[in-house]
């Protein structure tokens, strides 16, 4: 089965450290992801945990979209560093190929 949540939200944070476009860090943004262990979803049918896959959708999409480019990640061994690669992008996105 799949469940659907539907929240609404004029903005979006966008990881860069796996992209050079804007267009290449939405469609991370919005890649399937595997669900397992701790993080498994609760089956109320089978009274059990189970693996899945979660993946975030943009639906009504608003005329102006605010995104958040994050250039900092955190690792753990290194702590903070900044992301220095040029990031390109068009003027209008296409969200309806996203």
């Amino acid at each position: 089965g799949s469940t659907t949540a539907r929240e609404s939200s004029a903005g979006l944070s966008l990881g860069l450290h796996k992209a050079t476009t804007v267009e290449r860090a939405l469609r991370n943004f919005t890649a399937s992801e595997p669900v397992k262990g701790d993080d498994s979803f609760w089956c109320a049918a089978c009274a059990a945990k189970v693996e899945g896959t979660r993946r975030l959708r943009l639906g009504d999409t608003p005329h102006v979209l605010v995104l958040q480019l994050k250039r900092f990640r955190y690792d753990c061994a290194r702590g903070a560093s900044k992301l220095c690669h040029a990031v390109q992008y068009e003027e209008e996105l296409d969200l309806a190929a996203v």
